[in-house]
């Protein structure tokens, strides 16, 4: 009996020493990945395209300034935070695009409080502020261009994005995963786009679309089918990922 524990634990150790080295091998190779604190005590991470030849982690070098990754401001849904959007955080950086995701007030490590309150007309939701410091901690920072963003949220935070968007004139693209209700501010947001699974519920889908064709000028658009012109910044789509829930 002794002999099949000490096997069985030795067996396990040998496992998790193999998973250890291969999650640290994904970690040196994968994205450089920056623990930040924004305005407000928000923290968050910031996710760095990978670099040929980048050896610093902790401080990495500032790229060249025709070489910066276009930013992603990236918040989380309810009950969730930062870590949970890691993957998708992870897999957008080694796309090229850098990636800033925050815990919202009263979520992850953030022990503002704060509440879920969507923004209505002419109202700021709950987690304007959240997103409105990620903006501004990117613009000043030498590692992303700064002159380029985008927003994006699950659920919650989908909200929180297309809101902030019709809030702030300057960001380039708003992409909202299931969700995103209402466009609070005196804005039209940027080159939108909503993306929802066959298995959220209709009344989901049914907002995206109305919504979709609210920012289109009326105009009801197939799934998939783009409406308007990224360059002018006018586009606006939905999709829908079929098998998903």
């Amino acid at each position: 009996m002794q002999r099949t524990v000490a096997l069985v634990s030795g067996v396990s150790l040998v496992l998790l020493l193999g998973l250890l080295l291969r999650l640290g091998a994904q970690q040196a190779s994968g994205p450089i990945q920056l623990d930040i604190e924004l305005a407000q005590d928000t923290p968050a991470t910031l996710y760095l395209p990978p670099r040929p030849g980048a050896t610093q982690r902790r401080h990495p070098e500032p790229p060249p300034p025709d070489e910066r990754p276009m930013p992603i401001v990236l918040m989380h849904g309810f009950a969730s935070d930062r870590l949970n959007m890691s993957p998708l955080a992870r897999s957008l950086a080694n796309a090229g695009y850098a990636v800033l995701a925050f815990d919202a007030a009263g979520h992850g490590e953030n022990r503002r409080a704060g509440g879920i309150r969507a923004g209505r007309a002419n109202e700021k939701s709950a987690f304007h502020d959240e997103f409105e410091a990620a903006a501004t901690w990117l613009r000043l920072s030498p590692l992303v261009d700064g002159e380029r963003m985008v927003v994006m949220g699950h659920s919650m935070g989908a909200s929180a994005a297309l809101g902030y968007a019709s809030w702030d004139p300057t960001i380039d693209g708003a992409v909202m995963i299931a969700g995103g209700w209402q466009i609070p501010g005196p804005h039209r947001p940027a080159n939108a786009l909503f993306i929802y699974a066959e298995g959220d519920r209709l009344a989901l889908h049914d907002g995206v679309k109305r919504l979709a064709a609210r920012i289109a000028g009326g105009v009801e658009t197939a799934d998939g089918e783009v409406h308007g012109s990224f360059e002018r910044g006018t586009a606006v789509a939905h999709h829908l990922v079929d098998g998903a829930s």
